[in-house]
């Protein structure tokens, strides 16, 4: 179980992701988990989570949409405690190659490659 911190376990929703398991893990480890979905929430927020399932481009076209990438951006500079879970880890790189060279949001250095596949020898 978490200790209790009382900080707001802030899980954004930008419409691609598991929202409700992710918020069903963290208060179940004792955390008090919030969805929250605007730029102002982000800023208020001592800890972020960023799930999310699906395609890269639609992702960063949904964070765009929602005024999302700057506040997203400050926290982490701010330093501030961030956990991406999938698809969310992937958008703190660069950019992705999956459908295209699609710019991320550049938190960190790198981007993000198809693993290339090898034909077995099934005989």
């Amino acid at each position: 179980m978490l200790e209790s911190i009382n900080k707001k376990i802030s899980i954004i929703d930008y419409g691609i992701g598991n929202i409700s398991n992710v918020i069903a893990a963290i208060n179940h480890c004792g955390g008090d988990g919030r969805v929250i979905s605007s730029y102002a929430e982000i800023n208020k927020s001592d800890y972020l989570v960023l799930p999310g399932v699906g395609a890269f481009n639609y992702a960063m076209e949904q964070l765009k949409d929602k005024n999302m990438i700057e506040a997203i951006s400050n926290h982490m500079l701010g330093e501030k405690p961030f956990l991406g879970i999938c698809l969310g880890m992937q958008l703190m790189l660069e950019k992705s190659y999956e459908f295209g060279e699609i710019a991320g949001l550049g938190i960190i250095k790198g981007s993000v490659t198809s693993i290339k596949s090898r034909q077995l020898n099934t005989s």
